[in-house]
C-alpha cells in the first residue's frame, strides 16, 4: 500500500560530514543547495546546510527520515548558533581540564548547547562506568543551564572527529554511515586478510566497519565452492 507523498531534503549539520535527510514542515518553504536551514533534531533545533535538492518522495520510502525542516535560518538564528558553537567549544575545553583535576579517566568528545541554551550535553567515550556528579555540579556552577553528560562508543567518537582510513578516504562513520553493524575477526578470515590488528583495525581501535561490507560475497562463494 502506497503512503503519502511527502517533500524531502538532504542537509548536513553544522560539523558533520554526513548527509542527513529531513521532512519540509511547510511545503511553501523554498530551499537550494548551500541555503542555511535551522532544522528539528532529537536532541533540540540545529542549524545546516542543504546539501541536495528538495525530492519528493512516498513517506513508505526506505530513506531514514528523523529531521524537520523548520525554516530558513535568517541572521538572528545564525548568531545564536555561533555564539552557542563557541560556548560548546569552551565547555569542552573546561570540562577537560576539571575532568583531569577530578581524576577521571574519560575523553571529551564534544559539546552541544541548545538554541534555547537552556541544556547542555557533554558528549564523552571512557573504557569503564565514570562517576561524573562533581564534574557535572561544576559544569552547571559554570554555565548557568542544565547538564547532561552521555557516555558514547569509541566509533561513535572517531565518526564525530572525523579524519581518513588507510584506504585514504574519508571515515565511513564519519562521512555516511548512521548505524554500526557488528564486525567480527571471521569476515576477516573469510577474506583472506592479515590478522595483524594494526592492518584490520580503524583509529577507534576496532575492527574496520569496510570489512562488512564485501563480506557476504565471499561467504556466498564459500558456500557455492562447498556445495560443488
Amino acid at each position: 500500500m502506497s503512503g503519502e507523498m511527502m517533500k524531502i531534503v538532504g542537509v548536513k549539520i553544522r560539523g558533520d560530514l554526513k548527509i542527513t535527510y529531513c521532512q519540509i514542515k511547510d511545503t511553501n518553504i523554498k530551499v537550494f543547495v548551500k541555503d542555511d536551514v535551522v532544522i528539528e533534531t532529537p536532541r533540540g533545533q540545529e542549524l545546516a546546510t542543504v546539501a541536495t535538492s528538495v525530492m519528493t518522495i512516498n513517506n513508505s520510502s526506505n530513506k531514514k527520515i528523523i529531521h524537520l525542516l523548520i525554516r530558513r535560518a535568517n541572521t538572528k538564528d545564525k548568531k545564536i548558533f555561533h555564539r552557542n558553537e563557541k560556548l560548546a567549544l569552551d565547555a569542552v575545553n573546561f570540562c577537560e581540564k576539571q575532568s583531569a583535576l577530578l581524576k577521571l579517566e574519560m575523553k571529551i568528545i564534544n559539546a552541544f548547547i541548545s538554541y534555547a541554551h537552556d541544556k547542555l550535553i557533554i558528549y564523552f567515550t571512557a573504557d569503564n562506568r565514570i562517576d561524573f556528579r562533581q564534574l557535572v555540579k561544576k559544569l552547571a556552577s559554570r554555565y548557568k543551564i542544565r547538564i547532561e553528560l552521555k557516555q558514547i562508543g569509541t566509533r561513535d567518537g572517531a565518526g564525530n572527529f572525523g579524519g581518513a582510513g588507510i584506504c585514504g578516504r574519508p571515515l565511513c562513520c564519519a562521512s555516511f554511515m548512521d548505524d554500526f553493524v557488528p564486525v567480527t575477526i571471521n569476515m576477516a578470515k573469510e577474506q583472506n586478510l592479515s590478522l595483524n590488528p594494526s592492518k584490520i583495525s580503524g583509529i577507534c581501535g576496532r575492527l574496520m566497519c569496510c570489512l562488512k561490507y564485501e563480506y557476504d560475497m565471499y561467504n556466498n562463494s564459500q558456500d557455492n565452492n562447498n556445495s560443488n
